[in-house]
């Protein structure tokens, strides 16, 4: 019987900004490609073409930008990783004690119930320590060693009724005491390497007014409102709307990315899991 990480358990299943950021990614590409082939065979491509390609192009960075505002606390970063890596040590050990008892249905059960009882300690003890006001390597150690707390535990309080069961339920508690103090390295080094500075929350309010701006004027193009002057022709006159119609595109689809909420900015905190 195998074990999965908790990390890779997710493995194949993408959340939905990571989906969007693949179609729009591609999306971009065929663009390129379509506008290539536009520019070689007529010389110029309609303006809702560029438009497209610029609202891809704005929502595919507003969608890699971090919401404004939005940083992850260091402390329970470094928690995350470590409750995370320790769990994971609890289930290997678990699953290699397991494999020396392949006749022993107690011992298999017994497997299932420490990789259960990980994902549980995972969702459950993210908030039993105040993390955020630790520093980030005593949250990290704080974590990890809750995790390796909860798994020896439950090999004291349990009644096994075979050996292979009692094997088990130790060696995953003996594997996470082991990997408290790698898992709380490896915590404080996620965490150094998160990002410290967030998007400014002005910067929402000024790509709003930028596309505010733009949109206006694009109308009035569009519309023919503003007449072609002397000595400025009606193809230039063409590409200035085309261009203004473009960036009006790229910043709005661009201000919904920004704010779409990610997975990083919704549960850093809980364990990056």
């Amino acid at each position: 019987m195998g074990v999965v990480d908790r990390r890779s358990s997710g493995a194949g299943v993408r959340e939905p900004v990571e989906v969007a950021v693949i179609g729009l990614g591609g999306a971009l590409v065929m663009f390129f490609a379509a506008a290539a082939a536009a520019l070689a065979v007529k010389g110029n491509a309609p303006t809702a073409f560029w438009a497209a390609g610029s609202a891809v192009t704005g929502g595919l960075l507003g969608l890699l930008a971090r919401p404004p505002g939005d940083t992850p606390n260091k402390p329970d970063v470094a928690a995350g990783v470590a409750r995370e890596l320790t769990n994971a040590a609890a289930a290997r050990a678990a699953t290699e004690e397991a494999a020396k008892h392949p006749d022993d249905p107690q011992a298999k059960q017994a497997l299932q119930d420490v990789v259960n009882r990980g994902v549980l300690l995972m969702d459950q003890t993210a908030g039993v320590r105040p993390m955020t006001a630790l520093t980030v390597a005593a949250a990290a150690q704080a974590a990890a060693t809750d995790v390796a707390q909860a798994h020896r535990s439950a090999a004291v309080v349990a009644a096994p009724t075979t050996p292979g069961q009692s094997a088990v339920l130790e060696a995953a508690a003996t594997g996470a005491e082991q990997e408290t103090l790698a898992a709380a390295t490896s915590g404080v080094t996620t965490a150094a390497a998160s990002p410290s500075s967030p998007t400014p929350r002005h910067t929402g309010l000024v790509l709003f007014l930028v596309f505010a701006v733009l949109l206006v004027l694009a109308i009035v193009l569009a519309s023919g409102g503003i007449g072609v002057s002397h000595g400025f022709g009606t193809g230039a006159m063409d590409n200035l709307t085309k261009t203004v119609v473009s960036l009006a595109s790229a910043a709005g689809s661009g201000l919904i990315g920004l704010y779409v909420p990610s997975k990083a900015g919704a549960g850093s905190g809980s364990g990056s899991g």
